[in-house]
């Protein structure tokens, strides 16, 4: 295809990457050849070693992009599963290789997303630790109006999850029929999903058959 850069076949944001990075901060919002997100996790552009503008999901599990498409994938277009809200627009930011963080590039990863104009905040995802950026980075999305949704973490178990248990965060947990597999032989849908993490800080509680992340995914596409 005309246009398709990167030699995947489609027309997707690593192509408007490729066309368009000049090497320079041309809005000056403090971030370089900003196209289609920033990956705060490795990577450097143009001589910097603060990260790169390419923010791709390239773990074998696809994480990132999972949670991504249960929020906002379109509809009509061939493709099985349709995201909650699917004429929403994905602002992709990395922060990690998969779904344990540094809480300081995530707290990066918020104020990017937040000072970009980012409506709504997905993070499924959990910390190794827990630092004064990352609840700063939580309560300045607060005071911008825009939510922060958080997975409880996925270790069915009744340990915190840094940074998702902070005060002005969405604290997300599963629950599900109570059948492995068959819903119809199920006695109640208002089972704890058995790779969701539980107590008495979670916020919303949104139904699902997948874990944390999943249902995080679904109330940031509500």
């Amino acid at each position: 295809r005309v246009g398709d850069r990167n030699g995947n076949g489609i027309l997707d944001p690593g192509d408007l990457i490729q066309a368009f990075s000049n090497c320079r901060d041309d809005d000056e919002n403090g971030y370089v050849d900003d196209i289609c997100g920033y990956d705060f996790f490795e990577g450097t552009h143009c001589g910097s070693a603060s990260g790169d503008n390419d923010p791709g999901d390239d773990v074998r599990f696809r994480h990132g992009t999972g949670i991504a498409s249960t929020a906002a994938a379109e509809t009509n277009n061939g493709i099985d599963e349709a995201g909650v809200c699917p004429r929403c627009r994905v602002l992709p930011v990395r922060v990690g290789d998969s779904f344990v963080v540094d809480a300081n590039r995530f707290a990066r990863g918020v104020v990017f997303a937040v000072t970009a104009g980012a409506s709504v905040i997905g993070s499924a995802l959990g910390s190794y630790n827990n630092t004064p950026a990352a609840r700063r980075a939580v309560d300045f999305a607060y005071a911008r109006g825009v939510p922060v949704i958080a997975s409880a973490a996925d270790e069915f178990s009744y340990h915190h999850n840094f940074p998702s248990l902070y005060g002005h965060a969405f604290y997300v947990n599963t629950i599900r029929f109570n059948h492995v597999d068959d819903f119809r032989k199920a006695t109640t849908f208002w089972g704890i999903s058995p790779c969701t993490n539980f107590g008495a800080r979670v916020s919303v509680t949104v139904p699902g058959t997948s874990c944390s992340s999943g249902s995080t995914a679904r109330l940031a596409g509500v």
